[in-house]
């Protein structure tokens, strides 16, 4: 009974921090006077105050501790629930999401509101795979230090302390952050007619495809493609341009850097290091207005990508486009022709 109840304190405690920041986050966000901030430094403002004033009262919470061995088991379970925020944020809110129902969801403005600046924040956050594997390397580190530290503890056993239960509830966000991701279905931003094929060529293993949802919430638009030729009807090979940022002079000012050739089959969704000759490729092109639009469900929302021109697969069954949303990355789309 007091294992059980001390895994709900520990349950309790993250959730109460997580819905403190939240709290902060929005408070920080409807500040009006924060309007003469520019757009990227409100972002950071929004961020950083309500982190310094939860850091401050984790920190007087850790002083509080009576000896050297408390202060460093609560310095490392503070540290755990903290880091461990933004991944409970977004399963915690597509839970409740899910278990409300849309159209409840729909009917509560206000609490929608409320977490809808710390979701798009974690989403952010993640958007890059350095980061996001940094992060969860942290949080998944801490968690396994601060059990070490807690089972070699004199006194009481670890299993009868709070903070070996709030380092191992930390971890269940952890896991189930790019399972939570995973379930959620990516729309790419064009939606082809009912008669006709479209694959996405995306990397769909962990952690690309976390990340990639996690650009497309919110709206980070890093990466272009190119699409460079066909191999054979089956095989497309392409290039990925990384840091580029589109302005007033189109991609010119800040193009980005061009990756290494990638070959994308289409039988198996498989994406290798192209090895062969770009000069060997088949690389016929074809008007948009002809051979895109046709086959397109809502022609109004097709923009092509920095590289607009279609490539036409060496039999003439396949295509391949790019296809731009504006407030979401763009992608590279395989289409099958009549």
């Amino acid at each position: 009974m007091k294992k059980l109840a001390l895994a709900l304190a520990g349950l309790g405690v993250l959730l109460a921090l997580a819905l403190l920041l939240q709290g902060l986050f929005w408070l920080v966000w409807h500040v009006p006077d924060w309007s003469f901030i520019a757009p990227r430094g409100r972002w950071w403002t929004v961020i950083g105050i309500p982190v310094i004033v939860i850091v401050a009262g984790l920190a007087t919470l850790v002083l509080s501790r009576p000896t050297r061995a408390a202060k460093g088991e609560a310095t490392i379970t503070a540290l755990a629930a903290l880091i461990v925020q933004p991944f409970l944020v977004v399963t915690g809110t597509l839970a409740l999401w899910r278990v409300v129902g849309s159209e409840a969801w729909l009917r509560m403005p206000g609490i929608v509101q409320i977490l809808s600046s710390p979701y798009v924040l974690t989403a952010l956050l993640f958007s890059d795979v350095v980061r996001y594997l940094s992060v969860s390397a942290v949080v998944l580190g801490l968690i396994a230090v601060g059990a070490a530290r807690s089972a070699r503890r004199e006194g009481d056993p670890a299993s009868e302390r709070l903070p070996l239960y709030v380092l191992a509830i930390s971890l269940v966000p952890v896991v189930a952050f790019p399972l939570t991701l995973r379930s959620i279905p990516y729309r790419p931003p064009v939606e082809p007619d009912a008669d006709v094929e479209m694959e996405v060529v995306v990397r769909s293993r962990w952690p690309f495809s976390t990340v990639r949802m996690c650009r497309a919430i919110a709206g980070v638009a890093t990466h272009q493609y190119e699409p460079l030729g066909w191999v054979d009807e089956e095989t497309l090979v392409y290039r990925v341009w990384r840091g580029g940022r589109h302005g007033g002079d189109g991609w010119r000012s800040q193009p980005g850097s061009p990756g290494a050739p990638l070959s994308y089959h289409l039988a198996d969704g498989a994406i290798a290091r192209f090895e062969g000759d770009l000069s060997d490729l088949h690389d016929a092109t074809c008007d948009p207005a002809t051979c895109v639009e046709p086959a397109l469900a809502d022609v109004p929302s097709y923009h092509p990508g920095r590289f607009e021109e279609p490539m036409v697969s060496s039999g003439g069954g396949w295509i391949a486009f790019t296809a731009w949303g504006f407030d979401r990355p763009e992608d590279l789309l395989v289409m099958s022709l009549p």
